[in-house]
């Protein structure tokens, strides 16, 4: 397939993805010893597509779409104040702090529906293209100053290791899912969902050369985060599950239908663990 076809497809089918999606909604927990305790607080609370939170220093970063237009959202944790990062004429989804701290990176869907990596200075009117060849991009994740894995887009949804120094990237392996995280305390490696044949669904940790398969994600979900560096949680309806990396089984941790929690998605906890973000279904 032409790679301009196939950019517009890919782009199609992103924005396709979150027109089809029932309204979510961002919820925000505290977390103490590795429990939830106190209230947790709805960081959205309105009909349509809020997703894809990430942690920032105090900041909660996030998709939010009106009228089919995607643009990035920050909310400060410690004053409740909710702001644009982006309001431009294109569609910005996956927000992720770089690792210098002083830029968010989106993936950008431009004016001609390519896809491609960009990021926005949070301190200047800023932008830059971090990934010039690579598309289409429809998701990424750091794991050193300059190291990405990229999920790109494709009949095969294949994983690129990429730098955003020079641009250079390199193909690792296809059929993989969208969630894609960095593992606390392991500088230079990631973890992302491998899909087999099987229908079996296996969680990987990879340094950009190598991978080591982790355990399988339970039916029900297609996301992961790391609660520590040997625990993992995903969510299934509305109960959190999770897993040792020793015990190598999913086991129910907590449950979140007392306060309406439904259908949990996404997954994203801050550098110190003890704030969670989740997406649920409204």
């Amino acid at each position: 397939m032409p790679t301009k076809l196939l950019s517009l497809v890919a782009a199609v089918f992103l924005i396709s993805a979150a027109v089809a999606q029932p309204s979510t909604d961002i919820w925000l927990f505290t977390l103490a010893d590795g429990s939830v305790t106190g209230q947790p607080k709805m960081v959205t609370d309105r009909e349509g597509y809020d997703n894809q939170p990430q942690f920032g220093k105090d900041i909660l970063y996030y998709t939010t779409q009106f009228d089919g237009q995607t643009d990035i959202w920050a909310h400060n944790i410690s004053t409740g104040k909710t702001y644009h990062i982006t309001d431009t004429p294109e569609s910005e989804y996956s927000p992720t702090p770089t690792p210098d701290g002083n830029y968010v990176s989106v993936i950008m869907v431009e004016k001609d529906s390519t896809q491609r990596l960009w990021k926005y200075h949070l301190h200047q009117r800023k932008r830059e293209l971090v990934l010039i060849d690579l598309k289409p991009v429809g998701y990424h994740v750091w794991y050193g100053n300059y190291d990405l894995g990229v999920f790109v887009l494709g009949e095969t949804n294949d994983l690129y290791i990429a730098n955003g120094f020079n641009g250079r990237s390199e193909k690792l392996l296809s059929d993989i899912g969208r969630s894609l995280n960095p593992i606390p305390g392991q500088t230079g490696h990631f973890s992302f969902v491998k899909n087999y044949r099987d229908s079996a669904r296996t969680i990987m940790a990879t340094d950009g050369y190598e991978h080591l398969s982790l355990i399988n994600l339970p039916d029900g979900t297609d996301d992961f985060a790391w609660l520590n560096d040997s625990t993992l949680v995903t969510g299934v309806d509305s109960q959190l599950l999770k897993a040792s990396l020793v015990n190598q089984s999913w086991t129910p941790w907590v449950d979140l239908s007392e306060y309406g929690v439904k259908n949990i998605s996404r997954i994203a906890f801050d550098r110190r663990r003890d704030r969670m973000a989740l997406v649920v279904e409204r």
